[in-house]
């Protein structure tokens, strides 16, 4: 029975996230783009500094009609008084740069920058109800720093995602890019190169995040699966998988 649930379990996540990605005009939740100098997912994260940090992908474009960049974003938080906890920069090979967006509700949703789910928003926004979100920036509203001349994207071009380090002392260290597309103005992607897909353990980096594939870490996961006691509410007995 626990086998079936499983099955039934992973087919219906498949199924939502080839659902999402063919809604999102195919936005790609793992894998990378070949020529575009980098992988999906990737991990923003503070490691042992305490200063602000930031990570650089480099983005090609077939054309120069950007309007749309699509973020799915995971584990943005919400910090006091919604400061935000990260933010994100695009630099063009012009070397102009736009104003950081505020990945937050006060700096970025609520000045229409950026547009998440209307359910997304009944629950609190970024950081709030949502662990991951669908973050859709307005290209046109993209400035350039210390101006109101809008940033035009170039066929190439550096995301730049910063980590604040307000963010630390709240027991936020690290947020994750699980899907990124950029559009023109019909919706359709301009991202140059062909989506590639990569299986768990196949990444360049999957070390750092992904247990390998084995048949010792499967029989782990089974026995913990079938045998391990979970903690219940205080006062209540200890409760089975």
């Amino acid at each position: 029975m626990k086998n079936y649930l499983i099955t039934v379990i992973v087919i219906l996540f498949m199924t939502n996230i080839a659902s999402t990605a063919i809604a999102s005009n195919n936005l790609i939740f793992q894998g990378g783009f070949e020529g575009s100098g980098f992988e999906l997912p990737f991990v923003v994260a503070a490691g042992n500094t305490t200063n602000d940090v930031s990570k650089d992908i480099t983005v090609n474009l077939s054309s120069t009609t950007a309007r749309h960049i699509h973020l799915w974003v995971h584990n943005l938080q919400m910090l006091p008084n919604d400061a935000a906890m990260a933010s994100f920069q695009v630099i063009n090979n012009l070397g102009q740069s736009s104003t950081p967006v505020k990945l937050n509700n006060t700096d970025g949703v609520d000045t229409g920058i950026i547009k998440i789910q209307d359910n997304a928003k009944a629950y609190g926004g970024i950081g709030e109800g949502f662990h991951t979100l669908l973050l859709r920036i307005d290209v046109n509203k993209l400035k350039r720093l210390g101006t109101n001349i809008p940033l035009t994207l170039t066929n190439k071009n550096t995301f730049r995602f910063y980590l604040h380090n307000e963010a630390y002392a709240e027991g936020a260290s690290a947020y994750r890019i699980i899907g990124l597309n950029v559009y023109n103005s019909s919706y359709d992607s301009i991202l140059s190169g062909a989506a590639r897909w990569n299986g768990p353990g196949n990444a360049s980096d999957a070390a750092n995040y992904i247990a390998s594939n084995s048949s010792t870490n499967i029989n782990e996961g089974l026995d913990l699966w079938e045998n391990k006691t979970l903690l219940a509410k205080p006062g209540e007995s200890s409760i089975r998988a």
